[in-house]
């Protein structure tokens, strides 16, 4: 792998104040990717990271060479995904669902098994996989992302933030710098109260909230080598930034939710079942002989979940 090697060299992570030293970067080692978990004195920092500033990065997690036929996927069908609107209405973001065939499916992406041990640590046993996408980010691209969450808080009116519903994990596909669009998270956000309530699309930040939390505790962009997983918090306040280099930058994001909380439903092609069903996670798929998984957004109607 190549991000760290054995484990032990420090890499730069983001940009920011002094705080960005504090969102913890661990180095998978070989034994514990052939394990699936990191180790004691690993795995207890992430989590500490993720609970107190919403954000920790695992380097050396994924298969480069699942990596790289991913993104050829990917990059093969980019301007079909482009054709259709950019996110958030931002040109040059485009919403890219990584092809859910059997062919470009992995379970080391999806269902990473580093990454789900730490979203079971963080969630409890019986994770769901609740949504499986991506963005890709044009080359070119000038304009940033409004800042916005992507899960409220699961209660309006509350004094204290309640633990993690859920967990995002992004999954660069090339390596992911400054230039070329590292994401911007803003620590500590996870655990804002004020965005609980009724549930709106899009989880917009308003501009007030911004100024104030901006001279508290700024923002960082957080920059991926190929092979790393980000992993956030689901409420934490973030957005992409732009890519001021000739190439695309593809991004896969999965979203891990705990037992209890209604999972959505995901579209993938039928001879995508036998992948699914030997991945060791939870999900709610439709498979379908034919479907345009392009377009965006999908059908959010949520799935019952049978009792125990």
């Amino acid at each position: 792998m190549g991000a760290c090697g054995n484990g032990l060299r420090a890499v730069p992570r983001a940009v920011g104040r002094a705080l960005v030293d504090e969102l913890v970067t661990v180095c998978a080692t070989s034994a514990e990717r052939r394990a699936g978990t990191l180790d004691d004195a690993r795995l207890g920092p992430v989590i500490d990271s993720l609970r107190a500033h919403g954000a920790a990065v695992v380097l050396d997690a994924v298969d480069i060479d699942k990596v790289d036929q991913l993104r050829g996927s990917m990059i093969a069908e980019l301007d079909l995904a482009a054709a259709t609107a950019p996110a958030l209405g931002i040109p040059g973001h485009v919403q890219h669902n990584p092809p859910p065939r059997a062919a470009d499916l992995h379970i080391e992406i999806f269902a990473n098994p580093i990454a789900v041990s730490v979203a079971t640590t963080m969630l409890g046993p019986g994770i769901h996989l609740s949504l499986y996408t991506g963005n890709t980010m044009l080359g070119g691209t000038s304009q940033a992302q409004p800042v916005h969450w992507d899960e409220p808080q699961l209660w309006p009116d509350l004094t204290e933030a309640p633990p993690a519903a859920s967990l995002i994990v992004n999954i660069p596909l090339v390596d992911v710098t400054l230039a070329n669009g590292a994401l911007e998270v803003w620590p500590g956000t996870h655990l804002d109260v004020r965005t609980g309530g009724p549930r709106s699309e899009p989880f917009r930040v308003p501009d007030e909230w911004l100024e104030s939390r901006r001279e508290e505790v700024p923002p960082v962009r957080v920059p991926l080598p190929k092979g790393a997983v980000l992993l956030r918090d689901s409420r934490m306040w973030h957005r992409g930034t732009t890519n001021a280099t000739a190439d695309a930058r593809p991004m896969v994001a999965v979203l891990y939710t705990a037992r209890w909380f209604r999972p959505y439903a995901i579209d993938f092609y039928a001879d995508a079942e036998p992948i699914l069903r030997d991945a060791g996670i939870a999900v709610t798929p439709r498979y379908r002989e034919s479907f345009d998984h392009h377009v965006w957004p999908p059908d959010w109607r949520l799935v019952p979940r049978p009792a125990d």
